[in-house]
């Protein structure tokens, strides 16, 4: 039976906190991409060459929309001194806080999540 997509933001703990006790993980609130986002994005996506030897080309500009659209606050985030930094309405400014490894993890989850069914989504948490 097909199942609709859990259109809610879920919480996502990065695997660099998982092993952190509860109070120091920092919490992303992530949602997944809508149809027409995600038609666009994979419209801007070049694929080179095939088989094996086929590659990608635009990943940073894609995983960095994804992260931009799918990414919707933030709870326990500190700066390098330990104060915590507030999730802004200004997306440019929250994703120059992410590491690149962070970026790709975040769109990682988000797409798995624009494919998810809720009972498939909540195995995120």
């Amino acid at each position: 039976m097909a199942v609709s997509l859990n259109l809610n933001k879920v919480p996502y703990i990065l695997e660099c906190d998982k092993d952190q006790p509860v109070e120091k993980q920092t919490t992303f609130y992530i949602k997944p991409l809508s149809a027409k986002q995600s038609a666009s994005l994979q419209d801007s996506m070049k694929f080179t060459g095939s088989g094996e030897g086929a590659s990608m080309t635009n990943i940073g500009s894609n995983t960095l929309e994804m992260v931009k659209i799918g990414l919707v606050g933030w709870e326990n985030f500190k700066d390098e001194v330990g104060n915590e930094i507030k999730f802004l309405k200004d997306m440019d400014a929250n994703l120059d806080r992410l590491a690149v490894s962070y970026r790709y993890e975040l769109a990682g989850k988000i797409m798995e999540l624009s494919n998810l069914s809720e009972p498939e989504a909540k195995n995120l948490e």
